[in-house]
Parts: C-alpha cells; structure tokens; sequence
C-alpha cells in the first residue's frame, strides 16, 4: 500500500501542504487567497462570490457565515485511501472557527480543486489570510464495504435499549 499523495497546482501561490512537527498525525492546509474569488455563505444562507484582491488578499468571515477557501490544489490519494479534512484546534477552540463538514473527505477520484469549508461559530468577525493555517489533512483508510439485508441481525447480544444517551453519562 502506498501513502503517496498527488498535488497538481491550481494557483502558482499555493503552498504546498506541511506538517507542524515530525510526529505530527496530519499536515497544515494553508488559505491561498491571493487573487481568487472566494465563495461565502451568509446567516441567511445567501450565496456571495468575494474577490480577495479587493481586499487585500485575506477575507473577512462575519459570525455565522460560512467560506469555501481554496487551497490551490488538486488532491488524488490512493484508491484505498481518502483525504479528510479537518479542523486546526487552536482557531477552533480560541476563535471559534472550524470545517463545518468536519471531516470534508476528499475522494480518490475527485478531479477539481480542493476547498476547505469554515464556519464562523463565534460572534466576532475573523480575518483569513493569504497563506494563513486554516485546516489539517489526513490520510484515512477506506474499509471495503458490502451491504447485506436480513430480516433479523446475527450476533452480538445486548440488554441496550434507547439511544441517545440511554447507557448513562
């Protein structure tokens, strides 16, 4: 099995994919913005298309609004494997800011662009920049998977009932 990951650069600004330490568990996604149009959701839910040279090449994420950041890149990992994306802990926990598919999975044979889609969970306007961390990936494992149908399911025995929280706290 290989781990390796294809990039095909989209943007010449691109930085590629880094990890922040050597025994790091995923790598750093980094926000290319310098001159992309970026999509953004507002609190309504109305679609709004931003060109980041108007604003310098970061954008403005109000509370509640959701962003699509590009990352620069085409992503293509092994057919055993996707690529999930998922939230940088510090902005996450300190500025409320996180993936909101959490994880986006990135197919083995999604042919486009990858974005990471942020939402502002805080009530405080934040500030995405050009080159800024905004995500982490990671390679995960895809379980080849059948599906069966039966009129009663084998095996484990279990006195649960409910869900939801029926075993306790």
């Amino acid at each position: 099995m290989s781990n390796k990951v294809y990039l095909e650069r989209v943007s010449s600004t691109a930085k590629a994919p880094t990890k922040g330490s050597t025994h790091a568990a995923c790598f750093d996604l980094y926000a290319d913005l310098e001159s992309r149009t970026v999509t953004k959701r507002t609190e309504v839910n109305e679609e709004v298309k931003v060109h980041t040279i108007l604003e310098g090449d970061y954008i403005t994420l109000q509370p509640k609004e959701r962003v699509l950041i590009p990352t620069g890149w085409k992503m293509q990992c092994p057919e055993d494997m996707s690529i999930d994306f998922v939230p940088r802990s510090g902005i996450a926990w300190k500025d409320g800011v996180s993936v909101i598919n959490t994880p986006g999975v990135i197919d083995c044979d999604y042919p486009n662009e990858c974005y990471v889609a942020l939402v502002n969970h805080s009530n405080k306007v934040y500030t995405i920049k050009h080159g800024d961390r905004v995500a982490q990936m990671r390679l995960v494992p895809v379980i080849k998977t059948e599906f069966e149908e039966v009129t009663e399911l084998p095996g484990i025995e279990s006195n649960r009932t409910g869900g939801f929280g029926s075993s306790g706290k």
